[in-house]
């Protein structure tokens, strides 16, 4: 009796604080660059963790309870998909300021990768949440998919499901809404908030 009322507690609990999103990820352009392979993505970006194979990084953003943080995301892809390369990804190189005038060095080789292991680990790159005027944004950075570099292989879901558990966050304060805040909001597609209770001013 015991075990089914923690089952159900358990349930009930995450139909209250949590969120369900799903992402679409389409086949990213594929070209050459110095002997090494180039993955390129729409609105994608690339980690900044030099000598790592440069896989298309893609963040989504979403709104969540002002009273609430994101505890932890777990992903659940859907129809993979699997390329082959003609070359190894390229390693992610040295990130230097455009008025930078030394040569920058080419970095060739991974760092902390076997040829066995499988990158990354965890397609979820980091999370968190963050405040625009009213409302509460939360975000997931995520990699597109997966290389294998002894089988020079790239993979992909079509389809990634992220199951988001929020916990309470009672100590987050409401500030007002201003017209970057909108901005900010529109680009990001989400839809702005009327909130006018309880509203506490931020002072420069």
């Amino acid at each position: 009796m015991k075990r089914i009322l923690f089952v159900c507690c358990l349930v009930l609990y995450t139909l209250l604080f949590s969120l369900e999103i799903t992402v679409c990820n389409s086949i990213p352009e594929i070209s050459g660059d110095r002997g090494f392979t180039r993955l390129n993505l729409e609105d994608s970006f690339f980690s900044l963790n030099e000598g790592e194979p440069a896989i298309p990084t893609r963040s989504v953003f979403f709104e969540i309870p002002v009273d609430k943080k994101i505890l932890n995301i777990n992903f659940v892809g859907t129809n993979e998909n699997h390329i082959k390369l003609n070359s190894p990804i390229i390693p992610v190189q040295k990130n230097v300021p455009l008025i930078y005038k030394d040569e920058v060095p080419f970095i060739a080789e991974y760092q902390d990768q076997g040829r066995d292991d499988i990158f990354p680990v965890n397609l979820i790159h980091n999370f968190g949440a963050g405040r625009c005027g009213n409302t509460n944004i939360g975000y997931i950075s995520y990699y597109s998919g997966t290389y294998t570099q002894n089988q020079n292989e790239f993979t992909y879901y079509e389809e990634i499901t992220f199951d988001i558990v929020l916990e309470d966050d009672p100590g987050n304060e409401i500030y007002p809404g201003s017209y970057s805040s909108e901005q900010v909001l529109k680009s990001l597609k989400i839809p702005s908030n009327s909130r006018s209770t309880d509203i506490k001013y931020l002072l420069i």
